[in-house]
């Protein structure tokens, strides 16, 4: 019977401080507070449909929209910052940006890097040869990714 009460009671513990701890993450994405900074958000706005420019020159797309509504979810502003994808890791690491959303391939040096969410999206990558090229290496649009 001792066991059991002490099996609970080391649950109940755990319970409580996981419970805390999921309220203090909560709270620390909340930026409702008057003149807080808004949520800094980076992609390259050049990669029609998902992260690209308007005719008014503002940023427009999918992953634009996925920002803003999660920044309304959390209940922040939304900055889209544009940076070359070549640079939008590093500019997370420095803090020159809060978060990335972009078509961005899972790598194991990546994920050492940073952590990434679930995607929303998958797609396959895509090569494009010229014809002269294609015609010399036999290579078709039925062509496998060995080939």
């Amino acid at each position: 019977m001792k066991k059991l009460v002490l099996g609970l009671s080391v649950f109940l513990v755990l319970f409580v401080l996981s419970a805390c701890n999921i309220g203090e993450q909560a709270s620390a994405l909340e930026c409702q507070e008057e003149g807080a900074d808004p949520l800094r958000v980076g992609m390259n706005l050049i990669y029609e449909p998902f992260e690209m420019r308007n005719d008014d020159n503002e940023p427009a797309g999918i992953s634009v929209d996925i920002a803003k509504a999660f920044g309304e979810y959390i209940g922040c502003e939304v900055e889209i910052v544009n940076v070359d994808f070549s640079v939008l890791i590093d500019s997370l690491l420095i803090g020159d940006i809060d978060l990335i959303i972009a078509s961005m391939s899972r790598t194991e040096a990546r994920e050492e890097l940073i952590t990434f969410s679930d995607p929303y999206m998958y797609f396959k990558i895509i090569g494009l040869v010229n014809q002269d090229f294609a015609d010399a290496n036999g290579l078709t649009e039925d062509s496998t990714v060995d080939e």
